[in-house]
């Protein structure tokens, strides 16, 4: 029997969940389905992470309902402060550690709404009807709901003439913040940035203590909780481009966000306003609003009221569809079942079915080009993708994304 004592046992018990999920479920095409949209990818990862620390504590969570409520309130806390009085997390950027320990904390009280609402068989059947957003898990009952709350996806256009190559500019990212990215960065102005200034020149010294530390951003964080929330609440939907420009060493942000509410709206475009304030020279910012929707602009080179007209008129906001999954997730899933396929016979068998789903698999193939190193599976993919398109861009992910965004115009 391996056991490391109490803890070891739970960490095994941990680990072998996660093992049959990715039996059951296949971990890596999920997580390579939601790619490209951190707020989806975040929501998944709860869901993962969740279920497994939920098995982890069966038995500490053995008793009555409210015994069990109590123990998961103890474990928040517990993990979010953690996060201020261990010296090893005093040099971790505080939105790698919010989103990490989101996935445990957060994960952890959503499939124990979901087990509550069906049994073991509810948090099964949602790896097949993934949470659409950290909003979902924030507040399980928007997914548990008959009428659920979906996010709206944001299409921005092509931004190449405000942010021309010739000039400089390059996009360096393209994604989604979600809830839970926009309550990461109110928490970093409206209670860490805030406690900085508070404090001026005494911060430093204080702050090379761990406890004083820890002490002083635990107060403002929980002092600011119900504002941070507050103004997250109701999103409906964000998208963000980034560029930078080496030349003038400028970064660039486009971040056009929708919210369910005017009154939703209003409350974030005024907690924008004062992240601008207090980042002062770090977040250079302009925000604007039009009924439900929030634009922030950062280190906009020219042409910035034309580029707000422009987003308001040209942006795609589009309601949520869950039924694509269905249709898609079997296209990327059997690219990375060929992927790790060895038997010559079954790998043909998946080339075939790949290339029999036609142009739906574009954008999936296009996708598993990046950070690809396995020679055999990017020539299959480029192969593939000059039979589907009759372009010859090889296995150049950033060629065939500039193919991709020039298709959309």
């Amino acid at each position: 029997r391996i056991s490391g004592g109490p803890q070891g046992d739970a960490v095994i018990v941990h680990e072998l969940i996660h093992a049959l999920q990715d039996q059951h479920f296949d971990l890596f095409s999920l997580q390579k389905y939601v790619q490209g949209n951190s707020d989806r990818s975040a929501a998944l990862s709860a869901l993962v992470e969740g279920d497994a620390t939920l098995g982890m504590f069966a038995q500490q969570m053995a008793g009555s309902e409210e015994q069990q409520k109590l123990f998961i309130k103890f474990f928040q806390i517990t993990t979010d402060l953690s996060k201020e009085f261990m010296a090893v997390n005093r040099n971790v950027p505080t939105f790698i550690q919010d989103s990490m320990f989101f996935n445990y904390s957060q994960g952890l009280e959503f499939n124990w709404r979901l087990k509550k609402a069906g049994g073991l068989n509810k948090i099964n059947l949602a790896f097949r009807d993934l949470p659409a957003s950290t909003e979902q898990i924030l507040h399980p009952e928007k997914y548990l709901s008959s009428n659920r709350d979906e996010p709206w996806t944001i299409q921005l256009p092509s931004l190449q003439k405000y942010f021309p190559q010739k000039n400089g500019w390059t996009k360096l990212s393209e994604d989604t913040m979600g809830e839970l990215g926009i309550q990461i960065l109110l928490r970093e102005y409206f209670a860490y940035r805030r406690l900085k200034k508070h404090l001026g020149a005494f911060w430093k010294p204080l702050s090379s203590n761990i406890i004083l530390r820890g002490l002083g951003r635990t107060a403002y964080k929980y002092l600011n909780a119900n504002k941070i929330r507050e103004s997250a609440a109701g999103w409906g939907g964000d998208r963000y481009k980034v560029y930078y420009n080496p030349k003038t060493g400028k970064t660039a942000l486009v971040w056009l966000t929708y919210w369910d509410t005017e009154k939703d709206s209003q409350e974030f475009f005024m907690a924008m306003k004062k992240v601008r304030q207090l980042g002062g020279k770090d977040f250079p910012a302009s925000v604007y609003q039009q009924g439900k929707k929030v634009l922030v602009l950062t280190n906009i080179p020219d042409m910035k009221e034309e580029l707000v007209e422009s987003l308001w008129r040209t942006a795609k906001i589009q309601t949520f569809d869950r039924s694509r999954f269905k249709k898609e997730f079997p296209i990327c899933q059997s690219i990375y079942r060929l992927r790790f396929e060895k038997n010559k016979t079954k790998r043909k068998a998946w080339e075939k079915k790949i290339l029999g789903y036609g142009k739906a698999a574009i954008p999936f193939l296009i996708q598993a080009l990046d950070g690809e190193k396995k020679k055999d599976f990017l020539a299959f993919i480029s192969q593939t993708l000059y039979k589907l398109t009759g372009k010859n861009l090889g296995a150049n992910y950033k060629a065939w994304k500039k193919w991709q965004e020039d298709q959309k115009k």
